[in-house]
């Protein structure tokens, strides 16, 4: 009689690789929510498990009785059933089919294990292949039942149960083969010895047993098999001590690794080629589940929701269906069973811009700018996959990094674009965002214009009124910032001020020699050189000195030549022009004659005065 505790090698094997006799990973970018579903039995019993998961998500496993023996259970619609036996104290459930039919085995009243089949309610035995033995482990939506059974001869071999009879599969050319796995066309996968003794993963099609070799050790089991015939299972690597999970597909047999974990096993894959199974770390007791999807493997204990919800451990993932759900055991305060189910992520990311240097308060550079995107996904979500970004300023330039994060440099003049969004592993799109990137590198260039133009000597003898302009190409002027500086023989006068804009006036009246001194900004910062505009203003008239009135006489009845001096002065310009009529030197009548003086300095300022010319004849 087999003990309660005592399971064939076949049983051992397959148990090892989902857990329940023992392997670590990475965390996991998909959202998550872990549902608890509860335990039966002892509370301190931890080798119950979660063995199986169809489409409609329901659940098989094994518990542990009050009494310390196994039972098979089936979790449906929030409620677990114990699915009792064939008359015998224990049962281990490990498959069910879309139609919710349960396959396992069970010991009968006599104390042997028989295979069975659970459907609408009852629990029949499949039998033997003329042996005592039997167990099935998986079952397609066909109801093809595979397992193992001892032959008439004690051997035990695979068998492929289909319509009321058993199909013995035969071996590699050794003693024993077991099945783990079916898939929709009844390819059957398990592990069998080679006449060289060796234990290999095998695949049954078309009547054919297919050596699938090994990862370079002497043992390799095949547990699961999916629809497209990738295999999953464990084999033993060169060393003859360490094993691994692998995936056969094509004829290939791949390592799927252990990144940081020590023995790791797979135990169940489905048709997107996601892989469950568990590992150890090196030196450690508790197995960790993972789950390996697109090339990463997930230590699934890690999770943040797994975490969040306070799992402690999640041990073997027992079983993966095609929504992706995962079943297994883990401990929430005790050894409970869980469910695992990804929720799609339907977030985009977020990517925020920045740009070295920033730009001033209006909005420009007068450099080259420098452009980091940065992309974020949602917590818990599928990651970034790429950046796609454009830079438009008359012409346009794409780009699509795939990376979370990228750096660009932008230095075209003028109003530059840039155009980004990120995708994420899920395929969420961002909505486009825009960075407006401007740039100008070019002085503004301004004019000064003098309102009344001086005259011929350069001199202005009224206030002038500087007019201040500048043109910019780029960011648009700013202002003009001006100064004046007058300089007179009373002194120097200082004025300054600001023109808002490209355009402007001012006044200068201050007497004096006078420099405006002026440039202009644009917005963006750049400073164009200094530029001089020179004013001369005098508005004082000369100073005209002339002579007292002047008498002279003749013996001429025709009068007399008369010269006199007239001279004048001014403040400010060089010595002034002066004109009398008559001219000093001219013959003056006998009589009075006013002379008439005129004096006008460089700036047409003039100053008038008279004085008289007496001529008497004199008389013998």
């Amino acid at each position: 009689m087999t003990n309660r505790f005592s399971l064939p090698l076949c049983v051992r094997q397959w148990l090892l690789a989902i857990g329940l006799f023992g392997f670590s990973l990475s965390a996991s970018a998909t959202n998550w929510v872990i549902t608890d579903l509860g335990t039966m039995g002892p509370p301190f019993m931890d080798y119950s498990r979660a063995t199986g998961i169809n489409a409609s998500g329901q659940i098989v496993g094994t518990f542990t009785t009050d009494d310390f023996v196994y039972h098979p259970f089936l979790y449906s619609n929030g409620t677990a059933r114990d699915l009792g036996t064939l008359g015998g104290e224990t049962g281990v459930a490990t498959g069910i089919n879309a139609s919710g039919q349960v396959v396992g085995y069970s010991a009968t009243i006599d104390g042997v294990n028989r295979a069975f089949l659970y459907s609408n309610g009852t629990m029949q035995a499949l039998g033997t292949l003329g042996g005592d033995y039997s167990s099935a482990h998986a079952i397609n939506d066909s109801g093809q039942i595979v397992g193992c059974s001892t032959t008439s001869a004690g051997a035990c071999h695979a068998f492929l149960y289909a319509n009321g009879t058993m199909q013995d599969l035969g071996t590699l050319g050794g003693d024993f083969s077991s099945a783990f796995g079916i898939n929709a066309a009844g390819h059957v996968v398990g592990y069998s010895t080679t006449a060289d003794g060796l234990q290999h993963a095998f695949l049954y099609a078309n009547g054919t047993m297919q050596d699938l070799g090994t990862l370079g050790g002497d043992l390799s089991i095949a547990y699961a098999i999916n629809d497209s015939d990738q295999v999953v299972g464990t084999s033993y690597l060169s060393d003859g001590l360490t094993f691994r999970p692998f995936l056969w597909s094509n004829g290939t047999m791949q390592d799927l690794g252990a990144p940081l974990g020590y023995n790791t096993g797979a135990a169940g894959i489905n048709n997107s080629g996601q892989v469950v199974g568990s590992g150890r770390v090196e030196g450690g007791e508790v197995s960790l589940a993972f789950l390996y999807s697109d090339g990463v493997m997930t230590n699934l204990a890690q999770v943040p929701e797994v975490k969040a919800a306070g799992w402690t451990i999640l041990r073997g993932a027992g079983a993966i269906n095609g929504s992706g759900q995962i079943v297994g055991t883990g401990t929430h305060g005790q050894a409970r069973f869980y469910l695992l189910t990804p929720v799609a992520d339907t977030v985009a990311p977020t990517t925020t811009a920045s740009a070295a240097p920033a730009p001033n308060t209006a909005g420009w550079n007068n450099a080259s700018v420098n452009v980091t995107l940065a992309a974020a996904d949602n917590p818990g979500g599928a990651g970034v996959k790429s950046i796609s970004y454009t830079v438009t300023n008359g012409s346009t330039a794409s780009n699509t990094v795939n990376a979370a994060s990228v750096s660009l440099p932008v230095s075209a003049e003028g109003a530059n674009i840039v155009t980004y969004s990120a995708v994420d592993n899920a395929g969420n799109v961002e909505t486009q965002k825009t960075l407006p990137v401007r740039i100008d590198r070019s002085v503004p260039v301004s004019t000064a214009t003098a309102a009344p133009a001086p005259n011929a000597n350069g001199w202005n003898n009224a206030p002038v009124t500087v007019g201040l302009s500048a043109a910019d190409s780029g960011s648009g002027v700013k202002s003009i910032v001006y100064s004046v500086s007058t300089v007179s023989p009373s002194g120097t006068v200082l004025a300054g001020g600001t023109v808002t804009g490209a355009a402007g006036s001012f006044v200068v009246s201050s007497q004096g020699i006078s420099t405006v001194t002026y440039h202009a900004s644009d917005a963006a910062g750049n400073v164009e050189g200094d530029k001089i505009l020179t004013l001369r203003i005098d508005a004082t008239p000369p100073v005209l000195k002339l002579p007292a009135n002047i008498t002279v006489n003749t013996a001429s009845s025709a009068g007399t030549a008369v010269s006199y001096t007239v001279s004048a002065t001014d403040n400010l310009t060089t010595m002034p022009s002066v004109t009398c009529a008559p001219a000093s030197g001219s013959v003056f009548p006998v009589g009075t004659t006013t002379v008439s003086c005129t004096a006008r300095d460089a700036a047409g300022n003039a100053s008038s005065g008279s004085f008289s010319v007496t001529v008497r004849k004199r008389r013998f």
